[in-house]
């Protein structure tokens, strides 16, 4: 009985060690951070200021359970982070219904019923806490989240240290570099033949960009006629493209692999919208 017992234990840590591993490899090499979160849009550089933004705070409470796994955050299906054990990130977002989750395809089947994706109706000035918990299943750990109240949220996050995913430190400074206002609105449904469809959602009165294309997850900022847009993909930057309007449904540039400079140009991008 102690033989089998063991070797049931054996088994189980084997399996566990494995899941570990394969989530935390997109995020291979990233640290704790405690400077600001990709998912924070930056006021200063959109112009878009933050009392009429809301704020959602997801946050994980240091635990022994599941401590090697590094569960996704996703804001609306896009990734704002892998949430390590004992820290939080911090979203800022339009006052409205937003949807948290922590898992790539939105919602997974848990113990028979839908357990990690969650609506948030965040109002502007206010603050929204967002619980992230590790739950084991029957092979492998998940991300759980549910919503905490603002005083069980405050307590618990304050003294975390704040989550910052890969593309930030890649990317944010790039796309902070240009600081003109947004010259043009480029919300909508784009289409590249190379790309497929390019979904952008620029925030109202803001150059801030969030989108999504194929499996890319599209972080970007509109400064004057010119669009920055970095692709994505579980945090780690893939292309990054500066595109400059040639007309209400025409953007046209240029893309590299990775964080381009902008004095290189890379491969033709064309992009039309109907």
């Amino acid at each position: 009985m102690k033989y089998t017992s063991l070797m049931f234990a054996l088994l189980w840590t084997g399996i566990v060690y494995c899941q570990d591993s394969s989530v935390a490899k997109p995020g291979a090499g990233v640290t704790e951070q405690t400077t600001a979160t990709a998912a924070q849009m930056p006021a200063a550089s959109s112009g878009t200021s933050s009392e009429k933004m809301a704020k959602i705070v997801v946050y994980r409470v240091k635990a022994f359970k599941g401590s090697a796994i590094k569960p996704p955050v996703l804001y609306d299906g896009l990734l704002a982070a892998f949430l390590y054990n004992g820290s939080y990130v911090e979203l800022l977002v339009p006052p409205g219904q937003h949807i948290i989750s922590s898992d790539k395809q939105g919602s997974r089947i848990f113990a028979g019923k839908r357990e990690n994706i969650l609506t948030i109706d965040a109002k502007a000035g206010e603050v929204s806490y967002v619980q992230l918990e590790v739950v084991m299943g029957a092979w492998h750990g998940v991300g759980e989240v549910r919503q905490a109240s603002p005083e069980e949220g405050k307590a618990a996050s304050e003294s975390l240290p704040r989550q910052e995913p890969d593309w930030t430190r890649a990317g944010k400074t790039w796309l902070d570099s240009h600081t003109e206002p947004a010259a043009i609105k480029v919300d909508g449904t784009w289409h590249g033949s190379e790309w497929g469809d390019i979904v952008l959602h620029q925030a109202e009165g803001s150059g801030e960009l969030k989108g999504t294309c194929d499996k890319w997850d599209i972080n970007g900022l509109v400064s004057g006629n010119r669009v920055y847009l970095l692709f994505a993909s579980y945090g780690d930057v893939a292309y990054s493209a500066v595109l400059t309007a040639a007309g209400d449904k025409t953007l046209d540039g240029d893309y590299a692999k990775g964080v381009r400079a902008d004095a290189t140009a890379g491969k033709t991008i064309h992009l039309t919208k109907e």
